[in-house]
């Protein structure tokens, strides 16, 4: 009889047990089942309020796309948040230490130099994933960015004094700037004419190289604050015609050359106004050749006319508002006029979407 008993009893713990899995395997299945629904359908939620500069009744030129500091950020339903912690949990994820130079191109992928961490993330927006090029050791002290048309990056190693290449693939390519390079700032490419730009902070000069490295000559006087002359070259960029743009930074001005390296002019004076620059530090162009100025000190985006006439002009004053700045270092605008700040303090970047006359023809506004 006790054998009896205890077979029973085993029979009885073993149908518990069996129970107890099916109800959990119910459970997994209703809850994966959800998920399924919800990747589907996005689960739906309150749309975020769009957000746009100048807000109305003035004509807006800007929208708001983000702010991003990590992996969270990427845009995704509840749904695949919840996903992907029942999958993985809740695991520590990355975030930008001091993000600097930043690039883009226009195709999803986002390069941001980060100086702390010494390497260069890619945010793949399509593939929802942060990735780096090369690994311990590929880096110094990465700064400005650039990318061509195939896709290649180009990082400027302020510590090395060297700009290097790599592949779409972040394979290194080359090398160039050892010998002439003295402070590798930020870079800025021309292919059409087949040059290279990288601004020398200490030797107050713009290097030109050709697209092989090949050094071609120098724009700039030297220190000082004549017409031609720099004090601390920061960000460059080349308009449509080809004439290469610079911000001086130190003398608190823009100044702007002929692909030649002949001074054209110059506008800007330091000050507190909004009209006025106080630390000029990159500079970049959208499709219709407005020019974009960051200006570090102030934490203030501006947009001119090539000339220097101010058009608009968002932040200023250091916060850490969604919608501000604190020690923005560069910015860039990729063949969509989207337009990217990164942000040392904040340790983030930030999109803001151009209302180029091109954009609103596949996106009208209402």
């Amino acid at each position: 009889m006790g054998h009896f008993t205890r077979q029973l009893k085993k029979e009885e713990n073993d149908f518990q047990q069996l129970q107890e899995g099916y109800v959990n395997f119910m459970k997994r299945f209703l809850f994966l089942f959800t998920v399924a629904l919800c990747l589907l359908s996005g689960c739906a939620k309150k749309q975020p309020e769009k957000i746009v500069w100048p807000p109305p009744p003035d004509t807006p030129r800007l929208e708001f796309i983000g702010n991003f500091y990590s992996k969270k950020d990427f845009p995704q339903t509840p749904g695949m948040v919840a996903l992907r912690r029942f999958i993985i949990g809740d695991v520590a994820d990355f975030a930008l230490t001091s993000p600097f130079g930043i690039a883009s191109d226009g195709e999803g992928k986002v390069f941001i130099s980060d100086i702390h961490a010494k390497t260069v993330h890619i945010f793949d927006f399509n593939e929802q994933k942060i990735s780096r090029i090369g690994g311990a050791g590929t880096f110094d002290l990465p700064l400005g960015l650039a990318i061509d048309s195939n896709k290649n990056i180009y990082v400027a190693d302020g510590s090395r004094n060297v700009v290097m290449v790599f592949s779409s693939d972040k394979e290194p390519l080359f090398s160039f700037g050892h010998d002439i390079l003295k402070k590798a700032s930020y870079l800025a490419l021309d292919e059409e004419r087949n040059r290279i730009y990288a601004s020398d902070a200490i030797a107050n000069k713009v290097r030109v190289f050709n697209m092989g490295g090949e050094h071609l000559f120098d724009i700039g006087l030297g220190r000082g604050n004549a017409d031609g002359a720099f004090h601390a070259p920061q960000g460059l960029g080349v308009a449509s015609n080809g004439n290469l743009y610079v911000a001086d930074m130190f003398n608190a001005r823009i100044e702007y050359f002929s692909p030649d390296g002949e001074f054209i002019g110059k506008f800007g004076e330091r000050g507190d106004r909004i009209d006025q620059l106080d630390n000029p530090k990159d500079v970049a162009f959208d499709s219709e050749g407005n020019l974009y100025i960051i200006d570090s000190r102030a934490a203030r985006l501006s947009i001119y006319t090539q000339t220097g006439q101010l058009l608009l002009t968002l932040g200023g004053g250091h916060t850490g508002h969604r919608l501000g700045f604190a020690a923005p270092k560069s910015v860039s605008i990729d063949k969509n006029d989207r337009i990217y700040v990164a942000e040392v303090t904040n340790k983030r970047f930030t999109i803001w979407q151009y209302y180029s006359k091109k954009y609103l023809e596949k996106a009208p506004q209402p």
